[in-house]
């Protein structure tokens, strides 16, 4: 078994292929790569992450591999729910979105969830 280092220049990978990284890296047990991935995004791509936030959502809510991306977004999610509601709502999935209004930790008040 070779146990060698690689570089890799996460700079040049595309952001939508971030997840398939991610899903093969974990699918290798790479787990310092997985976590080196999902730190580069939350430190990175802030603002690409608040552009795509349900589709990066609905992506990663269901892979127990994106843990980090998951509590951070649950994070995002609960201090500021409009990044949610006035983003692309409508196309969550069904487990996402009841996952999403299950938490107890939401400062949102429900009306205003029935409203949007």
């Amino acid at each position: 078994m070779y146990t060698s280092s690689i570089e890799l220049n996460i700079e040049s990978v595309n952001r939508q292929e971030y997840f398939e990284l991610i899903a093969a890296a974990d699918e290798l047990t790479l787990t310092e790569l997985v976590d080196h991935i999902q730190e580069h995004i939350i430190s990175n791509e802030k603002g690409w992450l608040l552009e795509n936030f349900v589709q990066v959502f609905q992506k990663i809510s269901t892979y127990e591999a994106m843990r980090k991306l998951q509590d951070y977004c649950a994070e995002l999610i609960c201090n500021d729910p409009s990044v949610v509601f006035t983003s692309d709502f409508g196309s969550l999935e069904e487990p996402a979105l009841l996952a999403l209004l299950q938490r107890d930790d939401l400062v949102m008040d429900e009306i205003d969830i029935w409203e949007w």
